[in-house]
């Protein structure tokens, strides 16, 4: 199964959307493919993924790539919550 849409070599870049189930049942194994496909096609990926303590997806995600910025919203996030995200990713 094809993971992403025909993306033409002279395009610097893609969004594309990936249904968070899909990644979760594919599991590690899925995501490393996934990483090695776009990795052959581009030099920088950037993922946004919902909260880390909320979704496995992000998890998996979180775990397969290099770095990860975490944002919180100054003045709404509770610190124990971003420690308690961070704490996901660890």
């Amino acid at each position: 199964q094809e993971l992403l849409p025909q993306i033409r070599p002279q395009d610097s870049y893609a969004a594309v959307d990936i249904p968070a189930a899909m990644l979760a049942q594919g599991g590690d194994a899925l995501f490393s493919a996934l990483m090695t496909e776009l990795g052959a096609r581009f030099g920088r990926i950037v993922w946004d993924v919902p909260p880390a303590d909320r979704t496995p997806s992000a998890r998996l995600v979180c775990r397969g790539v290099q770095g990860v910025i975490m944002v919180v919203h100054a003045g709404r996030t509770r610190w124990q919550s971003a420690k308690d995200a961070l704490g996901h990713l660890q």
